[in-house]
């Protein structure tokens, strides 16, 4: 009986470790917009931060890109927004992510 018990743990074990997702850690810094490319736009959207982090250091180019144009056009917005009125956005890469693609973006009240 308690081999069967230990047999049947072990396999509702890996059943849940099968399942279950990557796990992911998300990076945030906090920074001004330096600048915003319009070239991969509605596509994507390229800007720079006075701040960083070691996988992303200030003055490298970030990256928003989403599938939904809708998105992206919302994002520049609220990025031009920040970079005309001197306000600062919070952005989070998964951790590590040295192609700065971000996850999550947020403007930061003054």
């Amino acid at each position: 009986m308690r081999l069967f018990r230990q047999g049947a743990m072990s396999a509702c074990a890996l059943l849940l470790f099968a399942v279950s997702g990557q796990a992911l850690a998300l990076q945030n810094f906090t920074g001004r917009v330096m600048k915003v490319e319009l070239t991969y736009m509605p596509g994507r959207v390229q800007f720079t931060l006075d701040q960083g982090n070691t996988a992303c250091p200030a003055g490298k180019t970030l990256i928003w890109q989403n599938s939904n144009v809708e998105n992206n056009k919302v994002v520049y917005a609220a990025l031009v927004t920040a970079l005309a009125g001197g306000h600062q956005i919070k952005f989070y890469i998964n951790d590590d992510d040295g192609a700065c693609m971000g996850q999550f973006i947020y403007l930061v009240p003054a």
